[in-house]
């Protein structure tokens, strides 16, 4: 072979290694390893339904998984905008756990999550419902992401409690942060 055929050569196996599809970790639509068989799934949020009750619509979402043996997850909440996190393996269980995060309201940069992890066919939570601050990102971008991180042997996330008030702008008041840390065994 020639040193110009050795370099195309080269050049088609570099774009072929690069071309390689990046996971989806952030959206309505995720993919992970959700239940540590080593194979990648798909996470989608569905509206099924929405009824009201007492005078506020209440939406029933299913999020639902491409492998039939992760069960999924139903949620009825008012909340209109969600937004799925694959945020890796939080718990050192060989699969990758999963945030939800929930807008409250267009009008306000508050917003709540969620993060569960499925073990033994069931979701469980890792971190029960905490209120977030995503500023004017309203629930997209590389800032969910980072949320909840892990740091050695343990989960960390900031969250703002739950007795919040807001100013006359819809800015939160009494709004304190506090770093949470959950140890590992």
């Amino acid at each position: 072979m020639t040193k110009k055929q050795i370099f195309i050569v080269l050049i088609f196996i570099f774009l072929i290694v690069s071309c390689e599809k990046e996971k989806k970790t952030i959206g309505k639509k995720i993919e992970g390893d959700f239940n540590g068989d080593d194979k990648t799934e798909t996470a989608t949020i569905t509206k099924v339904k929405s009824k009201l009750f007492n005078n506020q619509e209440l939406i029933e979402y299913h999020i639902v998984f491409s492998d039939s043996t992760v069960k999924p997850i139903t949620l009825e909440c008012p909340f209109k905008k969600m937004q799925l996190i694959n945020e890796g393996d939080l718990n050192n269980d060989n699969a990758d756990d999963i945030s939800i995060s929930y807008e409250l309201s267009p009008d306000t940069p508050i917003s709540q999550m969620n993060t569960r992890s499925f073990n033994n066919f069931e979701w469980t939570d890792i971190i029960e419902v905490f209120s977030i601050n995503v500023g004017s990102d309203t629930l997209s971008g590389e800032t969910l992401q980072n949320i909840v991180t892990k740091k050695n042997m343990s989960i960390i996330y900031n969250t703002y409690g739950k007795n919040f008030e807001f100013d006359e702008n819809l800015k939160p008041i009494n709004c304190k942060k506090t770093r949470k840390e959950i140890k590992l065994k």
